[in-house]
């Protein structure tokens, strides 16, 4: 008896009865499948009919946004049970839908039965679609009553074999291990663990294996034999990323490539070096300070990221208020493309012709490709440092103090602000900087330059603005190690706001400087009506807002209010006129909120020229762009709220209308 499936408000890709082998599928399935399997995975998996099922419809029906395709009807199997999926060696069955305490639906299933399906129904299937196989296996395997990455434990690494047509199973370790080394390929349970999660405690994705490879001629092999066998990778530097765009689902292969760690030139005369993607990013400015330069971009994570992962980010830092982020230090790029083949972007001259590929590259999050050598400008080092640090008894006046140092046209080099609840944290920690600790909020403000006295001119400018903006107490760093002490307390804020709670979530959003005094305060309130602590630490200079959440992930009341209060956070800060991230990504955590700030047809060009450099979308799949809300696969249209595009209130973005003002209703 055919039954209705329940209306998913995102893509759902389930195979009800599919104990054929999937290589039956007509093409139009397959290009569906694919598709629809490069989106965000933790969001549930698209509905795609079986052959001798209704069909997809591809408009779906009303209510129904982003969905890609629907199944209306399914049929019970011959032996009576139905809805039973074969993924690998196990079969699941469908129990029942249940809605989670978050912000997306999702089916449950369990394992059916210890008896292992027919192997013919995994291993002789074409390529492509074996491709399309392993990533249905992964969504299933996240969607079970264990934890994802505690149902990935149990499995093998080689368990999703490689496809049969090009060389029968192929052992993917062993064929790593011969171009690299073996001990250079992380394929025990425990070593992939280590892999599993970045800077950002929400997301854990254990990967298929982690290959470090040690040369850009290791890279390229790699890469090419990922290529040629169709698995998907992911390239990773340190891992402190904070958006979990460096996680590798099960049955991708993570691309470490901390081992290329080499500073190959530095070229004193035109200011340029040239390093390799693993190096650290405090290590190279250590490197060319004997010469009177440095790398200007410093993330507070400077110690540990490397410049691979702040090109993929464009990362910024306190001090790229004057001198930029990274897109603006990057002369050029030696790429490995998702086949394996080597493209240099750019030149060292930073010459400009033709479109500005590296501008492209940088900040594409690893979507199009690995970059194995990296030119970067340097900048000499100032000879002039002042460091004030002013607190305030409100955010309010701290807010508007931004303001006006900005609009009296002075450019400090950076202006950070912390809140009470992030200085009290730093004080009780080994980072103590001597923070007023009854203080409502601080601004440190650095400003430096060439001439001694003209610095100082600008200090005493800033020193009276701040006062005049209601300050208490202005105080100038004495000399480095008082500079040293106060920056200690600023750039290792985000550590010691661990000691605060179990995990911690840090967002990430830009708003109008003249918009932080009200956003601040909304903030707050949203955090007293969720009974959450906000801690607020971010570059006030250019209004890059970092409010951090902390919670206990294990309390699930607790990581649902996590979820509703950060939604409720980036509406605020759209409905400022602001953006969904600064410097620190979309990866998987903001991939929710792209639609919220970029109409279909936007994604969907995101999406093309994504597809110009790694057609088979096998490089950092389901990362950044939400392809369910492409124009070309939603067919449907968000509501217009001023310039943006947004779904108002929808099950897939539930977002509260008062977030985004009167206007909204």
């Amino acid at each position: 008896m055919a039954r209705e499936l329940p209306i998913f408000p995102l893509p759902v890709v389930l195979f009800p009865g599919a104990t054929q082998p999937l290589h039956i599928f007509e093409p139009r399935y397959r290009e569906l499948l694919a598709d629809c399997l490069a989106a965000d995975q933790r969001f549930g998996i698209t509905y795609v009919a079986p052959p001798d099922g209704p069909g997809i419809d591809p408009m779906p029906p009303p209510g129904a946004v982003g969905c890609i395709a629907l199944i209306t009807a399914t049929e019970a199997l011959p032996d009576g049970r139905s809805d039973i999926i074969t993924v690998g060696e196990r079969r699941f069955t469908l129990l029942e839908w249940v809605t989670r305490e978050t912000t997306y639906r999702v089916a449950r299933v369990e394992e059916f039965d210890d008896e292992p399906a027919d192997p013919a129904e995994v291993t002789n299937l074409a390529g492509g679609v074996r491709q399309d196989y392993q990533r249905l296996a992964r969504a299933i395997g996240t969607l079970t009553d264990r934890a994802a990455d505690d149902a990935a434990l149990d499995d093998d690494p080689e368990h999703l074999s490689l496809p049969a047509d090009r060389a029968g199973v192929v052992n993917l370790t062993a064929a790593l291990a011969g171009l690299v080394g073996e001990r250079h390929v992380r394929a025990a349970p425990a070593e992939r663990l280590a892999y599993a999660m970045d800077g950002l405690p929400t997301h854990r994705r254990l990967p298929r294996l982690a290959v470090l490879p040690g040369t850009r001629d290791e890279v390229v092999a790699v890469v090419r034999l990922l290529a040629d066998l169709g698995v998907p990778f992911v390239p990773r530097g340190a891992g402190t990323g904070l958006s979990g765009g460096a996680l590798a689902d099960h049955d991708a292969v993570l691309l470490v490539l901390t081992r290329l760690n080499r500073i190959l030139k530095i070229d004193v005369a035109n200011r340029s070096a040239v390093v390799e993607p693993g190096v650290v990013n405090a290590r190279l400015s250590a490197a060319t300070a004997p010469h009177g330069l440095h790398y200007a971009p410093d993330p507070s994570s400077q110690t540990a990221c490397t410049l691979g992962g702040n090109v993929a980010e464009n990362a910024g830092g306190p001090h790229c208020l004057k001198y930029g982020v990274t897109t603006s230090h990057i002369l050029a790029l030696e790429v490995v493309r998702a086949d394996g083949r080597v493209v240099t972007l750019g030149s060292a001259g930073g010459e400009p012709w033709g479109p500005d590929l590296v501008s492209l590259f940088v900040g594409s999050e690893g979507n199009f490709g690995v970059a194995t050598r990296i030119t970067v400008r340097l900048v000499p080092l100032p000879r002039a440092v002042r460091t004030l640090l002013a607190d305030f008894t409100s955010l309010r006046a701290a807010g508007e103090a931004v303001s006006a140092i900005i609009g009296a046209g002075l450019v400090p080099a950076a202006l950070e602000m912390m809140d009470r609840s992030c200085i009290q944290a730093v004080e009780d920690s080994v980072y103590a900087a001597g923070y007023p600790r009854d203080a409502a909020a601080v601004l440190l403000v650095e400003l430096d330059g060439r001439n001694e006295s003209a610095v100082d001119e600008e200090a005493r400018q800033v020193a009276a603005l701040l006062t005049g903006q209601g300050a208490r107490q202005v105080r100038q760093a004495a000399d480095a190690k008082e500079r040293e002490r106060l920056w200690q307390g600023r750039k290792k804020a985000f550590g010691a706001m661990g000691r605060l709670s179990r995990d911690l979530v840090v967002q990430d959003a830009v708003v109008p400087r003249s918009s932080l005094p009200v956003v601040l305060e909304t903030i707050a309130a949203i955090a007293a009506r969720y009974d959450l602590v906000v801690s607020n630490v971010f570059h006030a200079g250019d209004g890059n807002l970092h409010p951090n959440i902390s919670f206990d992930a294990r309390d699930a009341a607790m990581a649902a209010r996590v979820e509703h209060a950060s939604a409720e956070i980036m509406a605020t800060c759209i409905a400022a006129g602001g953006t969904i991230t600064g410097e620190h990504g979309v990866g998987l955590d903001k991939l929710r909120y792209m639609p919220l700030v970029f109409d279909g047809d936007a994604l969907g060009a995101m999406h093309a020229v994504r597809r110009v450099f790694d057609p088979e979308e096998r490089v950092n799949p389901g990362k950044v762009i939400p392809v369910h809300a492409c124009r070309e696969w939603s067919g449907t249209r968000n509501v217009e709220l001023g310039t943006r595009n947004i779904a108002v209130g929808s099950s897939a973005f539930p977002l509260p209308r008062s977030a985004f003002g009167p206007e909204a209703r």
